[in-house]
């Protein structure tokens, strides 16, 4: 793996970090699904929540925005635009 694709998935990971809670839920499904299988009848139906923790996504204020926008710009080579202030 070259230096620039390290870079590449670092840049990746930031955007779509591996194991989302959408790989929660599909393992909460099938955990469920063999579940609800073994359970007696009179029991309560097992969900696939019941199987992954609560997930809260934080939520990112517009200068963190920014941050990650200049990171991945860096990371895949682009030119940043904008008019830089004469110091």
């Amino acid at each position: 793996m070259t230096a620039q694709e390290f870079q590449d998935w670092k840049a990746f990971y930031l955007v779509e970090p591996f194991g989302n809670t959408r790989e929660d839920l599909r393992a909460g499904v099938i955990a469920a699904t063999i579940a609800n299988t073994f359970k007696k009848k009179s029991a309560t139906r097992i969900k696939p929540a019941d199987f992954f923790p609560d997930y809260k996504p934080r939520r990112q204020d517009w200068q963190e925005q920014l941050s990650m926008v200049e990171l991945l710009n860096a990371a895949f080579g682009g030119k940043d635009l904008r008019k830089k202030p004469v110091e």
